[in-house]
């Protein structure tokens, strides 16, 4: 898989929206190291499994994707892969999204989980679960 065509975030439960009905999910382009080190705002969205509705929070303000080079070397690239509209997702990607997160959370006895995800010419890949834990 080329990560560098995927896009690659952090996927929770949202601590302040109504937790049984709700999963947030922050995306963007390639690599996810800043939003792990909190630079710059990732796409944020908010599903609501009641409604089957997805809420636009925020859109990302990444400039360029992270990829790895040749070398395996981080390195800033000129793809945004964000739509004409600045979307880095879709409604039917996040609903897949909140669907396989629910999945995974219900293998996991329902605790609610931290996963880390990429997608590539239309398909999931987990990288990684972990239990979310608040602060």
């Amino acid at each position: 898989m080329d990560p560098g065509r995927y896009r690659h975030a952090e996927r929770r439960r949202d601590d302040n929206a109504d937790s049984n009905n709700a999963v947030y999910i922050s995306a963007v382009c390639g690599h996810n190291s800043n939003v792990v080190n909190n630079n710059g705002v990732p796409e944020q969205l908010l599903f609501n499994q009641r409604s089957n509705s997805v809420v636009l929070m925020t859109l990302s303000d990444q400039k360029n994707a992270l990829a790895f080079d040749a070398a395996g070397d981080l390195r800033e690239t000129t793809d945004k892969c964000a739509d004409a509209s600045g979307r880095v997702l879709n409604d039917a990607q996040a609903r897949s999204l909140a669907s396989t997160a629910e999945r995974i959370q219900s293998v996991f006895g329902k605790k609610p989980q931290d996963i880390e995800w990429g997608i590539l010419a239309g398909k999931i890949y987990i990288v990684q679960s972990r239990p979310y834990l608040s602060q």
